[in-house]
């Protein structure tokens, strides 16, 4: 899958040129590339080629969870592919489009939050949005049936590479999971910072006993 991904890639990102490129929530362009296209989008720009029978934001209430936990249809999973692919995903940026520095993205991929609360017992909200542990909290709750996969992108370059990022990821998840892990890079990026990205799989097995 990741070696289709990563040509899926190659092609679409040398598409956001010109008149063609991303637009910020003022209408003014990004730079070159598709790194800074939000992540429902390119979401759904990968996923309507990688597979033929995808179903986007279904709600794991109607999964199946019954758990006291997820008690309406709110919570929704990314993508559901061939009726029992379970797939949440992400997209973030070490930097952001101007080279500056995302404090965002240690949240979205290392919060360890939901992994001992996934409800807050201070406010009674869930924290399951926060980070990739918090998204296979949620796959975790799905009944057997389903295969249950973690797949994001990682973008840096202008100096700086991913390494700690994910070595501290693999930590986290290691601790408390059970998974495989498949990774590839894209190195021909022609955003002019964001020069590299990861792509990186996580089949989800199990939790770990304590």
């Amino acid at each position: 899958m990741l070696t289709e991904y990563t040509s899926i890639l190659s092609t679409e990102d040398t598409k956001y040129i010109g008149e063609g490129r991303v637009k910020d929530s003022k209408g003014l362009f990004y730079e070159d590339g598709i790194s800074q296209l939000n992540e429902e989008p390119t979401k759904e720009l990968f996923f309507d080629q990688l597979f033929d029978d995808v179903e986007y934001e279904v709600p794991y209430y109607d999964m199946g969870v019954d758990n006291g936990i997820i008690t309406n249809r709110r919570t929704k999973l990314d993508a559901l592919v061939d009726g029992y692919k379970a797939f949440e995903y992400k997209k973030t940026h070490i930097l952001y489009n101007n080279g500056g520095y995302n404090e965002y993205c240690l949240k979205s991929l290392l919060s360890p939050l939901a992994s001992e609360n996934f409800i807050n017992p201070n406010n009674g909200r869930s924290v399951a949005n926060q980070s990739v542990v918090g998204d296979i909290e949620k796959l975790l709750m799905l009944p057997d049936k389903y295969e249950l996969n973690i797949l994001f992108e990682l973008w840096y370059g202008g100096g700086y590479t991913s390494s700690a990022y994910l070595k501290m990821l693999d930590t986290l998840i290691d601790e408390h999971y059970i998974t495989e892990k498949t990774i590839t890079t894209y190195s021909d990026s022609i955003h002019p910072i964001l020069t590299e990205c990861d792509i990186v799989h996580y089949k989800i097995l199990g939790r770990k006993r304590k």
